[in-house]
């Protein structure tokens, strides 16, 4: 006869296991209550990390994307700054030369 073993028990034995091995047991019905309802949260915890790791990540990248951004705003503007003052230069020795 089995002995129930407590949710905290029934956790540490699906870490050791690995997602992917408990998954595959809880798809097959190696799992019945009360372990049932356990393994369920624990997986759908597992995909809840899984979810809010891919939302950090993509909240980094559109960071980074905006700080790539405003930094080419910046080479952008230098060189249309860049672009007005060698326009202006001969037009402004021409003139000085003319006086």
């Amino acid at each position: 006869r089995e002995t129930m073993r407590t949710p905290t028990d029934l956790i540490r034995d699906l870490e050791q296991r690995g997602e992917a091995s408990v998954k595959a047991g809880f798809l097959n019905g190696d799992y019945k209550p009360p372990a049932y309802e356990t393994v369920k949260e624990w997986l759908s915890s597992k995909e809840s990390e899984r979810a809010e790791a891919r939302d950090e990540e993509s909240l980094s990248n559109s960071r980074e994307a905006l700080r790539i951004a405003r930094l080419a705003n910046v080479i952008a503007i230098t060189a249309i700054v860049i672009a007005i003052i060698a326009i202006m230069f001969p037009i402004v020795v021409a003139w000085f030369q003319k006086k």
